[in-house]
Protein backbone atom coordinates (compact mmCIF):
# COMPACT_ATOMS: atom_id res chain seq x y z
CA UNK A 1 0.00 0.00 0.00
CA UNK A 2 1.38 3.44 -0.88
CA UNK A 3 1.07 6.56 1.20
CA UNK A 4 -1.40 7.89 -1.36
CA UNK A 5 -3.73 4.95 -0.71
CA UNK A 6 -3.20 5.12 3.02
CA UNK A 7 -4.75 8.55 3.30
CA UNK A 8 -8.25 7.26 2.82
CA UNK A 9 -8.31 3.59 3.74
CA UNK A 10 -10.30 3.99 6.91
CA UNK A 11 -11.56 7.51 7.00
CA UNK A 12 -15.02 6.80 5.61
CA UNK A 13 -16.16 4.00 7.94
CA UNK A 14 -16.36 5.05 11.60
CA UNK A 15 -16.47 1.53 13.01
CA UNK A 16 -13.12 0.62 11.47
CA UNK A 17 -11.49 4.04 11.85
CA UNK A 18 -9.12 3.21 14.71
CA UNK A 19 -7.81 -0.07 13.21
CA UNK A 20 -7.57 1.42 9.73
CA UNK A 21 -5.81 4.52 11.08
CA UNK A 22 -3.11 2.34 12.64
CA UNK A 23 -2.57 0.49 9.36
CA UNK A 24 -2.62 3.80 7.47
CA UNK A 25 0.10 5.24 9.67
CA UNK A 26 2.20 2.12 9.12
CA UNK A 27 1.68 2.30 5.36
CA UNK A 28 2.43 6.03 5.31
CA UNK A 29 5.68 5.44 7.11
CA UNK A 30 6.93 3.23 4.26
CA UNK A 31 9.06 4.88 1.59
CA UNK A 32 7.20 6.83 -1.06
CA UNK A 33 5.95 4.37 -3.68
CA UNK A 34 8.43 1.62 -2.89
CA UNK A 35 7.13 -0.34 -5.86
CA UNK A 36 7.70 0.83 -9.41
CA UNK A 37 4.77 -1.26 -10.62
CA UNK A 38 2.84 1.91 -11.43
CA UNK A 39 5.32 2.67 -14.20
CA UNK A 40 4.47 -0.48 -16.09
CA UNK A 41 0.73 0.09 -16.19
CA UNK A 42 0.29 3.78 -16.98
CA UNK A 43 -0.02 5.73 -20.20
CA UNK A 44 2.85 7.86 -18.95
CA UNK A 45 5.18 4.85 -18.86
CA UNK A 46 5.06 4.54 -22.62
CA UNK A 47 5.65 8.25 -23.04
CA UNK A 48 8.47 8.57 -20.49
CA UNK A 49 11.01 8.20 -23.30
CA UNK A 50 9.44 11.20 -25.06
CA UNK A 51 9.33 13.49 -22.02
CA UNK A 52 12.06 16.03 -21.43
CA UNK A 53 14.39 15.32 -18.51
CA UNK A 54 12.69 18.03 -16.43
CA UNK A 55 9.23 16.53 -17.05
CA UNK A 56 10.57 13.09 -16.05
CA UNK A 57 12.04 14.64 -12.89
CA UNK A 58 8.69 16.24 -12.00
CA UNK A 59 6.92 12.91 -12.56
CA UNK A 60 9.48 11.40 -10.19
CA UNK A 61 8.79 14.10 -7.62
CA UNK A 62 5.03 13.52 -7.94
CA UNK A 63 5.21 9.75 -7.72
CA UNK A 64 8.22 9.07 -5.52
CA UNK A 65 10.42 7.70 -8.27
CA UNK A 66 13.81 9.43 -8.30
CA UNK A 67 15.42 10.27 -11.64
CA UNK A 68 18.85 11.22 -10.28
CA UNK A 69 18.18 14.92 -10.92
CA UNK A 70 17.61 14.48 -14.65
CA UNK A 71 16.00 17.90 -15.06
CA UNK A 72 18.40 20.12 -13.14
CA UNK A 73 20.13 21.56 -16.24
CA UNK A 74 16.78 22.96 -17.43
CA UNK A 75 16.46 24.92 -14.17
CA UNK A 76 20.01 26.20 -13.72
CA UNK A 77 22.38 28.40 -15.65
CA UNK A 78 22.42 32.09 -16.52
CA UNK A 79 20.21 31.87 -19.64
CA UNK A 80 17.53 29.62 -18.08
CA UNK A 81 13.96 30.66 -17.39
CA UNK A 82 12.95 28.23 -14.66
CA UNK A 83 9.27 29.17 -14.61
CA UNK A 84 8.89 28.75 -18.36
CA UNK A 85 10.71 25.39 -18.19
CA UNK A 86 8.46 24.24 -15.31
CA UNK A 87 5.28 25.31 -17.10
CA UNK A 88 6.37 23.46 -20.24
CA UNK A 89 7.25 20.33 -18.26
CA UNK A 90 3.83 20.37 -16.55
CA UNK A 91 2.14 20.78 -19.94
CA UNK A 92 4.02 17.70 -21.17
CA UNK A 93 2.92 15.68 -18.14
CA UNK A 94 -0.69 16.85 -18.40
CA UNK A 95 -0.99 15.39 -21.88
CA UNK A 96 -0.91 11.96 -20.20
CA UNK A 97 -2.95 12.55 -17.05
CA UNK A 98 -4.64 11.06 -15.17
CA UNK A 99 -1.75 8.75 -14.38
CA UNK A 100 -2.69 5.89 -12.01
CA UNK A 101 -0.33 5.70 -9.05
CA UNK A 102 -2.00 2.65 -7.53
CA UNK A 103 -5.51 1.17 -7.31
CA UNK A 104 -6.75 4.10 -5.24
CA UNK A 105 -4.96 7.22 -6.51
CA UNK A 106 -3.99 9.00 -9.70
CA UNK A 107 -1.85 11.99 -10.60
CA UNK A 108 -4.51 14.27 -12.10
CA UNK A 109 -2.57 17.43 -12.87
CA UNK A 110 0.72 19.27 -12.65
CA UNK A 111 0.64 23.07 -12.69
CA UNK A 112 2.78 26.08 -11.94
CA UNK A 113 0.66 28.01 -9.44
CA UNK A 114 3.01 30.99 -9.24
CA UNK A 115 6.72 31.61 -9.56
CA UNK A 116 8.56 28.39 -8.65
CA UNK A 117 5.45 26.94 -6.97
CA UNK A 118 4.32 23.60 -8.39
CA UNK A 119 1.04 21.89 -7.58
CA UNK A 120 0.51 18.16 -8.08
CA UNK A 121 -3.16 17.20 -7.85
CA UNK A 122 -3.62 13.62 -6.60
CA UNK A 123 -7.12 12.16 -6.94
CA UNK A 124 -8.48 9.51 -4.59
CA UNK A 125 -10.14 7.60 -7.40
CA UNK A 126 -12.60 5.56 -5.31
CA UNK A 127 -13.60 8.13 -2.68
CA UNK A 128 -15.43 11.43 -2.56
CA UNK A 129 -13.78 14.18 -0.55
CA UNK A 130 -16.45 14.13 2.17
CA UNK A 131 -15.85 10.42 2.79
CA UNK A 132 -12.07 10.75 2.73
CA UNK A 133 -11.75 14.07 4.52
CA UNK A 134 -10.99 14.10 8.18
CA UNK A 135 -10.27 16.79 10.73
CA UNK A 136 -7.18 14.76 11.46
CA UNK A 137 -5.77 14.95 7.91
CA UNK A 138 -3.40 17.82 8.74
CA UNK A 139 -2.34 16.35 12.08
CA UNK A 140 -2.21 12.66 11.21
CA UNK A 141 -1.15 12.42 7.59
CA UNK A 142 0.58 15.60 6.46
CA UNK A 143 3.71 15.15 8.62
CA UNK A 144 4.15 11.53 7.53
CA UNK A 145 3.59 12.36 3.87
CA UNK A 146 6.05 15.26 4.12
CA UNK A 147 8.71 12.96 5.51
CA UNK A 148 8.14 10.35 2.79
CA UNK A 149 8.07 12.93 -0.01
CA UNK A 150 11.21 14.67 1.26
CA UNK A 151 13.05 11.33 1.23
CA UNK A 152 13.01 11.51 -2.60
CA UNK A 153 16.38 12.89 -3.75
CA UNK A 154 14.78 14.76 -6.65
CA UNK A 155 12.39 16.55 -4.29
CA UNK A 156 15.28 17.65 -2.07
CA UNK A 157 17.14 18.99 -5.11
CA UNK A 158 14.06 20.83 -6.40
CA UNK A 159 13.51 22.47 -3.01
CA UNK A 160 17.19 23.47 -2.79
CA UNK A 161 16.73 25.18 -6.14
CA UNK A 162 14.00 27.30 -4.54
CA UNK A 163 10.91 25.41 -5.65
CA UNK A 164 7.92 24.87 -3.41
CA UNK A 165 5.65 21.90 -4.07
CA UNK A 166 2.08 21.26 -3.02
CA UNK A 167 0.59 17.78 -3.20
CA UNK A 168 -3.14 18.51 -3.31
CA UNK A 169 -5.28 15.48 -2.49
CA UNK A 170 -8.86 15.53 -3.75
CA UNK A 171 -11.75 13.13 -3.88
CA UNK A 172 -13.22 11.68 -7.05
CA UNK A 173 -15.81 14.47 -6.79
CA UNK A 174 -12.97 16.98 -7.40
CA UNK A 175 -13.36 18.47 -3.92
CA UNK A 176 -10.15 19.02 -1.96
CA UNK A 177 -9.30 16.68 0.92
CA UNK A 178 -6.12 18.49 1.94
CA UNK A 179 -2.74 19.86 0.88
CA UNK A 180 0.74 18.62 1.69
CA UNK A 181 3.19 21.53 1.32
CA UNK A 182 6.85 20.81 0.61
CA UNK A 183 9.71 23.30 0.56
CA UNK A 184 13.34 23.51 1.61
CA UNK A 185 12.63 24.46 5.21
CA UNK A 186 10.12 21.61 5.63
CA UNK A 187 12.50 19.02 4.14
CA UNK A 188 15.44 20.49 6.07
CA UNK A 189 13.56 20.08 9.36
CA UNK A 190 12.87 16.38 8.75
Amino acid sequence: MTQHTAIHTGLDVKGRHRRARASCVLALALPLLSSLAWAQSTPLATAMQELTPLARMLVGAATGRSTAAAGVPALTGPARNADRALAQACAEINRFTPVPLDRETALAQCSLAQKKNLVFVITLTNYAAHSAASQGFRLNFVPILQKNICNNGDVRILTRLGLSLVYRYRGNDHETVGDVPINESICGAL
